[in-house]
């Protein structure tokens, strides 16, 4: 099968990632961490990358990059051969360190860039090591939260959000820890891993939180095609956060259906079985346990979603303002500081 092509533009942003080789240890000493900082700041001087956030652990790492020139896989490939040759020359080892190429994950609207940020400050947190992101020496949160670390980190972009959403007109360092906790571990977790795991792009949180309706009925009408509804969309919302609100609509109106011939289940089952299957890939076996049904009526639900996201305007309108309400709940506002840095690189490609 070939590799899906990364997509990358000058001054695009990215979520980039790695691990080692079937899990194993990729920096096992301090002295590995330094060399592989070193390598990202050569990177910088080059002007290949600009590093904005950083997380090094044992078995793998996170970065959030910008790519001013469009190299993003140059700069990535050199950081590894060089890390991995240094490595394999102090530990007197040959072969693969690391599991492949690397990963990476395309940004281009604010609530998904802070979103990541927060994810790369947690993952120490996420892995029980620290009970606050700055306490771990290997991470930017350290360098955020007490104005030391690398000369190379970009940090006005992330200080300037950190301010708009704290309120604050200078940035504080002693806030850092609050605003990067600010949102559950598991719930930043589940929205960034899962969608790292899946091919299906989806349409930005931007959008949906934001009203673009001509583009959310595209998007909706797109979901209606995938073949046969085996394919797993992207994780873009908490399934309990879905399920409350469905919960609320069947309480206002219990004997609504999706049609007078529709089998057992109202339109709020379908609904709920619908989005699970597109904002949060759960498999149908999971859907089917989540709402105590079998396999063939999660299916059959599923299907009748499809149906009607493809030839009902007001279906899909409802869709969209049951998703647009979760992710209000669940996500960060937009930030207005990272509108320009991100729209502008993505307006600018689209021409």
């Amino acid at each position: 099968m070939p590799r899906r092509r990364r997509v990358d533009y000058a001054n695009a942003w990215h979520h980039v990632y790695n691990r080692g080789l079937a899990k194993r240890a990729m920096f096992e000493r301090t002295e590995d961490v330094t060399r592989f900082l070193g390598l990202l700041g050569e990177a910088v001087d080059r002007r290949l990358i600009e590093v904005h956030a950083y997380c090094v652990m044992t078995t793998h790492f996170h970065l959030l990059i910008r790519s001013p020139l469009g190299k993003i896989s140059k700069a990535l490939q050199w950081i590894q051969n060089q890390y991995v040759r240094w490595y394999n020359r102090n530990q007197r080892r040959d072969g693969t360190l690391v599991r492949g190429r690397f990963g990476s994950r395309l940004i281009e609207d604010s609530v998904y860039w802070e979103m990541v940020v927060r994810y790369i400050d947690q993952n120490p947190v996420n892995a029980k090591i620290c009970k606050l992101p700055s306490t771990y020496a290997h991470g930017s949160a350290a360098a955020y939260r007490w104005g030391l670390g690398p000369d190379w980190l970009a940090r006005d972009l992330v200080k300037a959000m950190v301010c708009e959403a704290c309120n604050q007109r200078a940035f504080e360092g002693e806030t850092y820890d609050a605003w990067s906790m600010g949102m559950p571990v598991d719930t930043v977790e589940t929205l960034i891993e899962i969608r790292n795991r899946t091919s299906d792009v989806p349409l930005s949180y931007d959008d949906l939180l934001h009203g673009a309706s001509l583009r959310q009925q595209s998007w909706m009408k797109f979901k209606a095609r995938l073949a046969d509804g085996t394919s797993l969309g992207s994780v873009i919302a908490m399934p309990d956060t879905l399920r409350r609100l469905i919960a609320e609509y069947y309480r206002a109106r219990p004997d609504r259906r999706s049609s007078p011939r529709a089998k057992p289940g109202s339109l709020w089952d379908v609904l709920e079985a619908g989005v699970l299957r597109d904002f949060c890939a759960l498999e149908y076996r999971k859907v089917a346990g989540l709402q105590g049904i079998s396999l063939s009526t999660t299916q059959y639900r599923y299907e009748r979603h499809s149906r009607l996201a493809a030839t009902d305007p007001e279906y899909r309108a409802l869709i969209c303002r049951t998703v647009r309400r979760a992710l209000m709940l669940d996500l960060p506002p937009r930030r207005q500081v990272l509108e320009v840095s991100i729209r502008r690189a993505v307006l600018h490609e689209a021409k």
